[in-house]
């Protein structure tokens, strides 16, 4: 496997993002290539902050009043109905997104699949 070492033109190694030589363990020889330099972020710091917040009884009664075929067909329903759900319940579905409300109805028909198998 060939493995790049890092130079500076002092001949000391450093985290420059040119790649004067690297050496191949598997022809012996020594070539010259340049790399572009990619930053790689730390994941755990780049995160979103999500703040989650529990469903209270008058949005859950709007999506089950809203998307009831959805759930009695056993469907998660897409974006487009998702949204006119939310436009639909007066306000009460305002803060949510349309993801949300699709995961509601997700994680609704998943208890009650499990709730059945039992």
């Amino acid at each position: 496997m060939c493995i790049p070492e890092r130079e500076d033109s002092d001949g000391t190694k450093a985290s420059s993002s040119v790649v004067k030589r690297k050496t191949c363990s598997a022809t012996g020889g020594r070539l010259k290539i340049k790399c572009k330099k990619t930053e790689v972020k730390n994941p755990k710091t780049s995160a979103k902050v999500v703040i989650k917040r529990p469903w209270n009884s008058t949005e859950k009664d709007a999506v089950f009043k809203f998307l009831p075929e959805y759930i009695k067909k056993r469907i998660v329903p897409g974006k487009t109905t998702c949204l006119q759900a939310t436009e639909k319940s007066s306000g009460v579905l305002e803060s949510r997104s349309w993801i949300h409300v699709k995961f509601a109805v997700k994680n609704t028909l998943a208890s009650s699949r499990r709730i059945l198998k039992e």
